[in-house]
């Protein structure tokens, strides 16, 4: 699947907005000069210097937390402060590749071609009007300008092609779903059409007997139809028990995913058993809670998530690799310790090389 015209996520979105503020570390080499040269540093110089670097932070900021429509704005502000920098501080020319990365996530084709050309044009006047047309002034703007453009193309298309694998999952799971609904119907259809047929056939049976006065022969049919009945009330509970089990693990593929969409490397595994409804849905619940902290707080590369079960217990063990120096039970953790009392069930916190959680719930 192809998609090209999109309305591209924030660069604060998931995972990115950890490399989009940590970046920001290169941009410090903006007061190199001020250490290298005393002679520059003085009170003046230093305070011209805080404030254009100050309006960088700002424009650089409204810019990753800009859409499409927007971010051309704070765009053009970072390159208009880089170029009215190099008149104050030739290290200026190290934020001309921020903007480059900008353009190249969030357009495309020619949109963004004539943007980079604009931001090169830009860095080429602002280094010829500041003296500084020398071979170090033009060539390594124009090597950071270039390689920023690259990764921010490269991000892009990963991007795109996350939104297009999310894309055909949603419709395979629509897909899915059509599936299973008319499998529901067919099961439900085999199950009971039959057998409802006979209680109403055996039901009429019964009562033309009371009416000849066989009550002997009416009693036995009764005693039938009400085993018949038991039998499918029984097929019934299993049918809908099986179905509700489905729905836990459609969640876990989806929480599975939603890690996976956000850049973490999951490792998944579960065997689920048999559940009563109850057990079923605070264990949806646990995950959904599990899995939303690791996607907030998360500071970690990948996240494990494994059930397994004996005849008596489910053990569910959610954990990532992330630092983890202080834990707080927040009103969603306290809950899934209540939950889990209610059923004699309990919650151990680890954290070594991560935080892992276990849950261990009986099963009876």
């Amino acid at each position: 699947m192809k998609i090209t015209h999109i309305k591209m996520e924030k660069l604060t979105t998931g995972r990115r907005r950890r490399w989009a503020l940590t970046s920001l570390l290169f941009s410090t080499f903006f007061f190199v000069p001020y250490f290298l040269y005393p002679s520059f540093a003085n009170i003046g110089n230093i305070a011209i210097g805080c404030a254009v670097y100050a309006c960088f932070i700002i424009a650089y900021l409204g810019a990753i937390h800009s859409g499409n429509d927007q971010v051309h704005w704070s765009v053009l502000a970072i390159v208009l402060i880089a170029g009215a920098g190099m008149s104050i501080n030739p290290a200026s020319l190290i934020l001309f590749g921020y903007p480059a990365f900008i353009v190249a996530y969030h357009y495309k084709g020619t949109v963004s071609l004539c943007w980079i050309t604009f931001i090169l044009l830009i860095q080429l006047v602002s280094s010829y009007m500041g003296d500084l047309w020398t071979p170090i002034f033009v060539l390594i703007p124009l090597i950071s300008i270039l390689g920023m453009a690259a990764f921010g193309l490269m991000e892009r298309r990963e991007s795109l092609h996350r939104l297009a694998e999310s894309k055909s999952e949603a419709q395979l799971k629509q897909i899915s779903a059509i599936a299973e609904r008319e499998r529901i119907s067919r099961d439900l259809h085999d199950l009971v059409g039959h057998s409802l047929s006979s209680i109403a056939l055996k039901a009429e049976l019964a009562e033309k007997l009371l009416f000849r006065d066989q009550t002997e022969k009416a009693r036995q049919e009764l005693s039938e139809l009400a085993q018949l009945s038991r039998s499918v009330l029984s097929d019934i509970r299993h049918a809908v028990s099986d179905i509700k089990q489905k729905d836990l693990a459609s969640e876990l593929t989806r929480l599975e995913g939603e890690l996976s969409r956000q850049g973490f490397e999951v490792t998944a595994e579960w065997r689920l058993p048999r559940l009563s409804a109850d057990r079923e849905s605070t264990l949806v619940m646990i995950a959904k809670e599990l899995v939303t902290n690791i996607l907030r707080h998360s500071n970690g590369q990948s996240v494990r998530l494994n059930i397994t079960h004996t005849d008596n217990n489910l053990r569910m063990e959610v954990g990532d690799d992330g630092e983890c120096k202080n834990m707080d039970f927040g009103n969603g953790l306290n809950g899934i310790v209540e939950r889990l009392n209610f059923f004699g069930g309990n919650m151990d916190v680890t954290q070594n090389e991560g935080l892992q959680m276990t849950i261990t719930l009986p099963l009876e």
